[in-house]
């Protein structure tokens, strides 16, 4: 998301729109937005705090319920505050997700304003996709999204996912208007050597890195890659580099499975925070191949996917949902079920004992980055913005 604000602030400066950012404290203080913030010129970017919403009072279901209609409250407030004393045109919401079930019920919180924005977690769509998908609650989520479109001052919903709106087009004729594809990107600079990046990050040379990157949750299937480790035959040595931030599921089943195998310590370069633009490089040139291999419970689709094939990496997906379909379609890696041990195997043995197939693939990658640019992403957004 704050690659996304970047480019957004970016060119809104460029063309000298005035903007008022509405955020939560936690995020207006955070490094990622400061340097977004920095591609704006401070006398057109104004930002106001808004109240954080705990979801700490109820659990699961009744703490999204409660987070859902509070965020709509809050929203509704803060924007008539803030209208008192600027005036604007449109508001954009990086992400829908957090209010689409409350705007179902009362409507947009944003008065007379147009307004549109983006929507990630879309779900009741993959099994008329042809995508695997249990969820039980998808004909519920079709309902809120249609009541969401019906809203008169709703401009447009963005979404990342064609198959997603492919289908909503159809579903919702009447609206299809309001349905908006804008394609995924990404963007990893630096100038450092594949051998000078493993020098700094303690790798061997002759290794085969797979990646796993980004905020690192058990919905990754690092376990299924490093338990595949230890029966794998492959011609050199594998080396599984993680890199990002761990939360405390992962820890803990990361721990217990070091403890019970501490023979995969031989398999593990750890890298446990959040990395910085030049660690993120640094992470990706290192590497040969990323796993992106994600549990059946998530079947949407994944930005480190795009950073892969901005890096010209072939990946490993997983078979399922949107990930598998992307993968598939463009040609740019191999899928297995993370969840079948022996099939993460075989899978990781073809790519790392066929270094024809890797470049190859590597190839398809680089091209599907090439199509899917920050430019065509940012200038679709700006043009309904805009209108």
């Amino acid at each position: 998301m704050s690659l996304y604000l970047k480019h957004y602030f970016r060119a809104m400066s460029h063309i000298g729109w005035s903007v008022t950012i509405l955020t939560t404290s936690e995020a207006k203080n955070s490094n990622a937005f400061a340097l977004a913030a920095e591609e704006f010129k401070k006398r057109r970017l104004h930002v106001e705090v808004m109240e954080d919403v705990s979801q700490v009072i109820y659990s699961g279901f009744f703490a999204r319920i409660y987070a859902q209609f509070k965020w709509w409250f809050i929203l509704k407030w803060n924007v008539k505050r803030i209208r008192e004393q600027v005036d604007f045109d449109v508001v954009f919401l990086p992400s829908m997700d957090y209010v689409m079930k409350s705007m179902s019920v009362f409507g947009s919180p944003f008065g007379d304003i147009p307004f549109c924005g983006f929507f990630f977690q879309a779900r009741h769509h993959l099994q008329s996709c042809g995508f695997r998908d249990k969820w039980i609650a998808r004909k519920v989520q079709k309902k809120i999204f249609s009541r969401c479109l019906s809203i008169p001052t709703f401009k447009k919903i963005f979404s990342i996912d064609h198959t997603f709106i492919h289908f909503a087009k159809k579903a919702h004729k009447t609206e299809a208007s309001k349905l908006q594809f804008v394609s995924d990107f990404s963007e990893i600079s630096g100038d450092l050597t594949k051998a000078e990046c493993r020098d700094l990050l303690d790798i061997d040379k002759s290794a085969i890195v797979v990646l796993v990157y980004g905020s690192l949750t058990p919905r990754k299937s690092v376990k299924s890659l490093l338990l595949a480790l230890r029966n794998i035959n492959a011609e050199r040595q594998i080396l599984v580099l993680l890199a990002g931030k761990p939360n405390d599921e992962f820890l803990e089943e990361f721990n217990e499975t070091i403890f019970e195998l501490p023979e995969l310590n031989n398999f593990i370069n750890s890298r446990f925070f959040v990395h910085t633009s030049s660690d993120e490089y640094m992470a990706f040139q290192a590497s040969d191949i990323v796993w992106i291999a994600y549990s059946s419970s998530f079947s949407g689709s994944s930005g480190v996917l795009f950073q892969a094939a901005y890096q010209g990496l072939p990946v490993i997906g997983s078979k399922h949902g949107l990930i598998g379909y992307t993968v598939t379609y463009n040609n740019i890696g191999v899928t297995c079920n993370p969840e079948d041990i022996t099939d993460v195997t075989k899978t990781l043995e073809s790519l790392v004992n066929d270094q024809q197939l890797v470049r190859k693939l590597g190839e398809s990658s680089k091209k599907f980055g090439e199509t899917n640019s920050p430019l065509s992403h940012i200038s679709t957004v700006l043009k309904v913005l805009e209108s």
